[in-house]
């Protein structure tokens, strides 16, 4: 028995129906700042389900955590284009600076800042290239895991969404610190906080989409994310929660 066109149609629109309804039980519960720390506007935000079928099952994602990452990843501010996670990370950086926001005019009230920027953050990328001195490279093709830099060439190490899809989170986090130097690594990646971290290369091959095209994702990250930057020898860690339980955005240095 075939399903008519029509019919597929139908429950596609449903399902999407269904998903765009629990993303608003979502957001009513846990309302989002209605500024936004890249760009400083105050304009509409809109929001879209962008996680797939495959992708949810793949994760074992049930209706609640389908909706969080939903949030995560196509909550998008309408002035500048950036996702939550990407809002979340701007808020990091500022906050790792001192400044008060938007990322987009901080350089002009920034010490010169010499900025790392391992694998373009998406629409942030424009706004870190205002830096006094930006460098961004593009993993696998640059390794993170071995980065080409000397020990503390540079104040502020960012990258966004990129963890998930390395063999060796600490060793990647051990080398954003050394060429850190006493400055911070800031980053994120999709974390579900009501589990566990799952190492996914024992388990079928699963994907993310980029702008690159498709990534094999090594990890699963869950509320233990931060034994990963212990293991990296970060001796401070903060967790920047503007963005919670949707997203967060997490540093960490080698201070004293």
């Amino acid at each position: 028995m075939r399903i008519s066109g029509s019919a597929v149609g139908l429950l596609r629109a449903r399902r999407a129906a269904d998903a765009v309804q629990k993303i608003n039980e979502s957001l009513d519960r846990y309302p989002l700042a209605t500024c936004c720390s890249a760009c400083g506007s105050s304009e509409q935000f809109s929001v879209r389900p962008v996680i797939g079928r495959r992708l949810a099952r793949q994760w074992g994602l049930d209706r609640t955590e389908r909706a969080m990452v939903d949030i995560q990843q196509g909550h998008l501010c309408e002035g500048c284009g950036n996702n939550l996670r990407g809002r979340c990370l701007a808020d990091a950086i500022l906050a790792r600076l001192g400044i008060v926001g938007p990322l987009t005019t901080a350089w002009d009230r920034a010490s010169a800042t010499r900025i790392l920027e391992v694998n373009p953050a998406a629409r942030l990328t424009p706004m870190l290239s205002k830096a006094a001195h930006h460098v961004c490279t593009s993993y696998p093709e640059v390794d993170i895991q071995a980065l080409p830099f000397r020990d503390g060439e540079f104040d502020l190490v960012v990258h966004s969404d990129t963890l998930e899809h390395v063999p060796d989170p600490a060793l990647a986090i051990r080398e954003c610190l050394r060429v850190a130097g006493s400055g911070w690594v800031v980053f994120t990646t999709p974390v579900l906080f009501d589990r566990l971290t799952r190492d996914r290369t024992r388990r079928p091959a699963s994907y993310h989409g980029g702008d690159s095209g498709p990534s094999l994702v090594y990890w699963e990250f869950g509320a233990d994310v931060v034994t990963f930057l212990l293991e990296a020898q970060a001796t401070e860690i903060v967790v920047n929660r503007d963005g919670y339980p949707y997203a967060c955005a997490f540093s960490c240095r080698r201070s004293g």
